[in-house]
């Protein structure tokens, strides 16, 4: 039994020290948000003035009058797709549900998320590509691997949830990748400052339910959390989020 014991201790030991992202730092493979800069579009040049007393005119093309159709013709018009119109997906908290964070520093990385969320996905006509999406995070549900680790997060000098009691993520588009999975384009709002970030993720909607998956990176400093711990365990900007939802038709 002994034998055995120190077997199955050496294998757990093995095991978590080859699992990838076990180290102090994210791993190369997961994709960082990209910030979205805000471009203004540049005013049409104008036309240039007409001369006073000039007759210039543009000439209108004539209409060349359809052809009536008749019997036998090839000239179909394809029937229009039947609508289904927008659907709304609702997410909230369940056993299967998880939307998380992990934190690294020196001495490893620490994990956490929200027990308290609630939002909608809606989707039009089944074309993901017209998915809106809005979260809202209720902060103070915040939960970590460590109970003093929580009681830190919570203060004034990380997400100050007293002063800010939510945070939301309201998309602004949703377009297809060439690895098959979609970028998300949104403004992540948390202390009281909006980010507009993208990221990758994967969404399928199946029957009557609306699933999606990802993994990104962020840094925290975006949002003005600039604490960097002690000296012999720096904190690293870097946090990457992770999702895992399931969402129910409403």
């Amino acid at each position: 039994m002994k034998k055995l014991s120190l077997l199955l201790a050496l294998t757990l030991i093995t095991s978590i020290a080859i699992l990838p992202g076990c180290d102090n730092e994210p791993g190369e493979n997961i994709p960082s948000a990209i910030p979205v800069e805000t471009t203004t579009k540049p005013a049409p040049e104008a036309e240039p003035a007409t001369p006073e007393g000039s007759a210039t005119v543009k000439a209108t093309p004539a209409k060349t009058p359809a052809e009536p159709a008749t019997e036998g013709s090839a000239a179909v018009e394809a029937a229009p797709t039947a609508a289904t119109g927008p659907v709304t997906y609702t997410l909230a908290p369940s056993d299967d549900n998880m939307i998380g964070f992990i934190g690294y520093k020196i001495t490893g990385k620490k994990q956490g998320g929200w027990e308290e969320y609630n939002g909608t996905v809606v989707v039009t006509d089944g074309n993901i590509e017209t998915t809106q999406i809005n979260i809202t995070f209720t902060m103070n549900s915040l939960f970590s691997s460590a109970k003093m680790l929580t009681t830190t997060l919570l203060n004034d000098v990380w997400f100050n949830v007293e002063k800010f009691p939510e945070a939301t993520f309201t998309s602004t588009s949703v377009k297809k990748a060439e690895d098959g999975k979609f970028l998300v384009s949104g403004d992540l709002t948390m202390r009281g400052v909006k980010k507009a970030i993208a990221f990758p993720a994967t969404i399928a909607i199946d029957g009557d339910t609306l699933t999606t998956q990802a993994e990104f990176k962020v840094l925290r400093s975006y949002w003005e959390m600039t604490d960097t711990g002690l000296a012999d365990d720096l904190i690293k900007d870097d946090v990457v989020i992770r999702f895992d939802v399931t969402a129910p038709k409403a």
